[in-house]
């Protein structure tokens, strides 16, 4: 995907950035908690589906469709207990860099990787301000897309959903 976006930014003349939220807001405390609640509760679902699956006799588990079956349900437990862990965020810069992306937001480079202070929200909005034409996205899953993103792109990624939130403004 980052070879991709950096042949497709270059022959645009676009700047390509991902912008990662950075700490958790203390006023968000009790959300973090509950989010945890949610992520444990997720991760005790999938163990459970992966004991009784394993359990069953092999010629059940080949039979058409429970594979499948299986791995839809694991799936939807698996997303809802992965966390964007402060270690996690930290490996995803390290191995986009490690693929040539520019750490920090660099204008002479095609493709760059921000981790906010805090929320994403306010740093995209801020990049798209300053950098029109530039494609933003965040691993912020409540990412509010304002007016000022003038003529650049702000969208969700590492999402089960097809998208999340986009935002192309007219000038």
């Amino acid at each position: 995907m980052v070879s991709s976006l950096q042949k497709k930014a270059s022959s645009e003349d676009a700047h390509v950035c991902f912008v990662l939220d950075g700490q958790p807001l203390y006023a968000k405390r009790q959300t973090h908690k509950s989010r945890s609640r949610k992520s444990q509760s997720s991760l005790k679902a999938a163990r459970k589906l992966a004991i009784l699956f394993l359990a069953k006799p092999t010629t059940e588990r080949e039979q058409p469709g429970v594979i499948a079956k299986f791995r839809q349900k694991f799936c939807a437990c698996a997303a809802g207990w992965v966390r964007w862990f402060p270690e996690i965020k930290q490996l995803i810069v390290e191995e986009m860099c490690a693929q040539g992306v520019a750490k920090g937001f660099q204008p002479e480079q095609s493709l760059s990787v921000v981790t906010a202070a805090f929320e994403a929200d306010p740093k995209c909005v801020e990049l798209a301000h300053r950098f029109p034409r530039s494609i933003i996205f965040s691993n912020d899953g409540d990412l509010l897309v304002y007016p000022y993103a003038d003529s650049s792109v702000v969208c969700y990624f590492f999402s089960s959903l097809p998208y999340m939130s986009t935002n192309r403004s007219s000038n």
